[in-house]
């Protein structure tokens, strides 16, 4: 009889005890979590630009002992880490090559998220993304003669392809020649590091950037 009236009391105890009301909560994170992508994604080109800057390497002021030089931002889906590469000929035979890219296997995109939620204005943001770059020669590395090789020989049609890629990676080129000859395009092709790529050119950029990330396994400047 004590057991029971014990057990009784014990479950008239959790009865009353106040329920957590998770529905409201659940609704404010998620309100929250959306407002934060939405910040990330009407400045995500914006923080992009300034950390890996895209287009002509030297504009209207080519150096004289420059033969050409292009420029490659790779934009991955899946918060893969962004990068930029660039690569320049000189006259003296001499490659010239740079590779930016974020850090920690982390997109910018993931870090400005993360950032923001702490609060962070887009300015303090901009300067706490963590990236790391490094540049290196033909000197230090041999294949990099090779690698303008390759990109020389290219031949393609001028004809863009009209593919469509599920959860395609952006890479976006930029190419200037001593004499003011420009080129830009944009291409989409397979995730990030996919072997088969859809086109010669981003073949090469894949093989590029493969080199320069070995190349900054053994140095680099982080920031």
């Amino acid at each position: 009889m004590i057991k029971s009236v014990g057990l009784a009391v014990l479950l008239s105890f959790f009865l009353i005890l106040p329920r957590q009301q998770s529905g409201p909560v659940d609704a404010n994170r998620a309100s929250r979590d959306q407002k934060t992508q939405d910040w990330v994604a009407q400045n995500y080109t914006s923080i992009v630009n300034q950390l890996l800057p895209g287009g002509f390497l030297y504009g209207t002021g080519v150096p004289r002992d420059v033969r050409w030089s292009t420029t490659v931002r790779i934009l991955p889906a899946f918060d893969k880490p962004e990068c930029s590469l660039s690569l320049t000929s000189k006259y003296d035979g001499l490659a010239v090559a740079s590779l930016t890219t974020a850090t920690g296997g982390t997109s910018i995109s993931k870090q400005m998220s993360n950032l923001r939620r702490q609060g962070l204005n887009i300015d303090q943001i901009s300067k706490k993304i963590s990236i790391r770059k490094i540049t290196v020669d033909s000197r230090e590395d041999p294949s990099l003669v090779a690698i303008v090789r390759d990109y020389e020989s290219l031949r393609f049609a001028p004809a863009l392809p009209d593919y469509l890629i599920n959860d395609a990676t952006r890479y976006e080129f930029w190419s200037e020649s001593m004499w003011g000859a420009q080129m830009r395009v944009t291409l989409f092709g397979a995730p990030f590091g996919g072997e088969n790529q859809p086109h010669p050119l981003l073949t090469w950029a894949e093989r590029f950037r493969r080199i320069l990330e070995a190349d900054m396994a053994t140095g680099g400047q982080t920031r």
